[in-house]
């Protein structure tokens, strides 16, 4: 599969905590505002009591919306969300009220996958890992019977369309950062007299979008790994990926389908 696998800045060991948390910040705000994710959650309501995992969380605010969304639209059915991540967010999101938690402990989405019981979920994660980390996943999943899916706004832009997104982060980010919590002079200070925040947001989001997999790629790593499911479908204009895997007679809930 010719693709890059380059390492975003927050990715790494040696991005300090804070500019990775502001990153995630500002990417929760995005996912929450913009609603991107409402039809694909469509697609995982439960039918009895589930247990949801979240892998690569970051801030994990959106987690908030999928579980309201849960209570709206599959009510009586009790559901609990645990959020993971590689590097968790020191303000990361939990309400007990929402029975949502964060687990806080550094974990890889493998590690979670094998450790803990449940529906697996990530969100705007799939283009951060190499081919062969996503068909280990999806091997784990085969060999534990868990249940995955995974949802991914973040696919390859037409060359023409690159001019606009570097155009449009930086100020995007300047508009949206008042609104952010917890509000801190450190933020204000790195974002526009000093914009290291901005400019982070725009240069891993144009590796992201560099490394990111087409649904073409998808269906091909999927096709080494027995059960596994790849497709993709529009929402609003945006073009979001999404790869499944359903074990056959496994432990986890099923997921099943809703009409829009």
């Amino acid at each position: 599969m010719n693709r890059h696998n380059w390492k975003e800045i927050h990715e790494t060991e040696w991005c300090p905590e804070f500019f990775r948390d502001a990153l995630t910040d500002f990417l929760s705000f995005f996912i929450r505002i913009s609603a991107i994710y409402r039809t694909a959650i469509r697609r995982i309501l439960p039918r009895k009591p589930t247990v949801f995992i979240d892998l690569c969380s970051g801030r994990g605010q959106y987690a908030e919306c999928f579980q309201i969304f849960l209570r709206r639209h599959a009510p009586g059915i009790r559901c609990s969300i645990l959020l993971t991540d590689r590097f968790p967010h020191r303000n990361g999101f939990s309400s007990g009220e929402l029975e949502i938690r964060y687990h806080p402990e550094g974990i890889t989405a493998e590690e979670a996958i094998r450790k803990f019981d449940g529906t697996f979920l990530m969100f705007s994660a799939l283009h951060h890992f190499p081919p062969e980390e996503l068909k280990e996943m999806l091997r784990t999943a085969a060999k534990e019977g868990k249940t995955l899916a995974f949802f991914d706004y973040c696919t390859p832009f037409p060359l023409l369309q690159y001019p606009f997104l570097l155009l449009m982060t930086i100020p995007l980010v300047w508009i949206c950062t008042p609104f952010l919590r917890p509000w801190s002079f450190r933020r204000f200070l790195w974002t526009y007299p000093l914009p290291v925040i901005p400019l982070l947001v725009l240069i891993d989001g144009v590796i992201s979008r560099l490394k990111a997999y087409t649904r073409e790629e998808l269906n091909a790593l999927c096709k080494e790994i027995p059960g596994a499911a790849a497709d993709s479908y529009t929402y609003c204009g945006w073009h979001i990926n999404s790869l499944e895997y359903i074990p056959r007679g496994g432990k986890a809930e099923r997921i099943t389908e809703t009409p829009s």
